[in-house]
């Protein structure tokens, strides 16, 4: 036999509809969520390969100034007498690229991010 309170809880739970037993994730806020994972992600990815080629050229950056102090500006007194040959060298000219144009990818990228962080912070959701 059962008991009172079971046969109410089997009169309550006939009300219920399919749609509320339903486990499946079929819901706009399952749609939303998925959403917003997928623009998490996007942003991820975005941040994630800005953040390689930046510290790529930090890294150019770095050796490029170590090897040019090392290789074509000696600390010695043949070094001076020997820096008006080898800053024309070629090794010399392709370091003092690097060092240039590494500083400025570097200046261009952080006035990037800046500019992008404050469009994001500037423009309204709607």
């Amino acid at each position: 036999m059962l008991s009172k309170r079971h046969k109410c809880n089997e009169k309550s739970n006939s009300n219920i509809s399919d749609n509320e037993i339903d486990d499946e994730p079929t819901s706009s806020s399952y749609v939303t969520f998925n959403n917003m994972v997928d623009k998490i992600k996007y942003y991820l990815m975005f941040v994630y390969n800005a953040t390689i080629i930046y510290f790529i050229w930090v890294f150019i950056q770095y050796i490029s100034i170590y090897l040019y102090k090392r290789f074509c500006t000696p600390y010695t007194i043949i070094g001076i007498l020997l820096s008006p040959l080898l800053i024309s060298s070629p090794h010399c000219k392709a370091l003092r690229w690097a060092i240039y144009t590494g500083a400025n990818t570097l200046d261009s990228m952080w006035v990037l991010f800046g500019i992008w962080i404050s469009s994001k912070l500037i423009t309204r959701r709607e």
